[in-house]
């Protein structure tokens, strides 16, 4: 799916999406980035919706950054709305005080980003 992602090969990721998503196993690139993080850095809410697992929203980079900090971190708002929904629904709320290496939540890294007034 990482293939998928990075070349923009929509059919290919829509397919692999249908697959059991809590029963496979969430795969990593050398950074720890999964396809749902590289879905939250390119804003692809439509991939984002269609591969969120409790599994993959709880994954983190090697900088211990989830889905929602990358989102953030990149300006995905629209990215970041999906994901906040997905993780409500995995009912993984804890998710949303997480930090990254340099200790930033969400909440510091949209008002750093200008996202919040």
């Amino acid at each position: 799916m990482h293939k998928a992602l990075v070349e923009g090969d929509g059919e290919v990721v829509h397919f692999l999406g249908k697959l059991d998503l809590e029963s496979r196993p969430v795969v990593e690139d050398n950074g720890l980035m999964t396809p749902l993080h590289r879905a939250a850095v390119d804003g692809d809410g439509g991939v984002i919706t269609e591969i969120a697992s409790s599994e993959s929203l709880a994954k983190l980079t090697s900088n211990d950054e989830t889905a929602l900090i990358l989102a953030v971190k990149n300006s995905q708002i629209d990215a970041f709305k999906i994901l906040m929904e997905e993780t409500k629904r995995h009912n993984l709320e804890h998710l949303f005080s997480a930090t990254d290496k340099e200790g930033n939540s969400i909440l510091h890294l949209a008002a750093l980003n200008k996202l919040i007034v």
